[in-house]
Parts: structure tokens; sequence; C-alpha cells
């Protein structure tokens, strides 16, 4: 396991190679800190917080592509 300050440095820095960006010098050091905290937090992460989470996010779960779209009870196609 990662300790916060190896997480902190890849927040910061990124990982070259793998897509992870770095964004040391976009935010604020405290930024990155508290996003530390986010992920240390994520394995006890309640149904509730996990609602709040789904909503404030506009794109909606995620969910495969292939995955077909699911009717709704009207008959109508769900998103997509």
């Amino acid at each position: 396991m990662l300790s916060d300050g190896e997480l902190f440095w890849i927040i910061e820095n990124g990982v070259r190679f793998t897509g992870m960006p770095a964004f040391g010098g976009v935010h604020r050091a405290q930024d990155s800190w508290n996003l530390v905290l986010f992920i240390r937090h994520l394995p006890q992460l309640t149904m509730e917080e996990r609602a709040e989470m789904e909503r404030y996010n506009r794109r909606g779960p995620w969910k495969p592509p292939w995955l077909p779209a699911l009717p709704v009870p009207n008959g109508e196609a769900g998103p997509k």
C-alpha cells in the first residue's frame, strides 16, 4: 500500500506512460492533500455518501459501452 506521501507525489507528478497526468502547479498543494484524504476514505464510503456523489456526477454511473440499454417501465429505451 502506498503511503500518503507517495499518493501525494503521484497526484502532483503523475506517472509516465500510464495516462495519470500531473496536477502539481495546476492546483494548490492543499487540494492534492485533500484528494489523498478522499482516496483513503473511499473504502469506508457509506451508501448515503455514494448516492450523494452520484447526484453530483453529471455523466451518471459508469457502465461498460457494450452493455445494452435496459428497457424502462414505460417502454422507452434507457440511457445510452
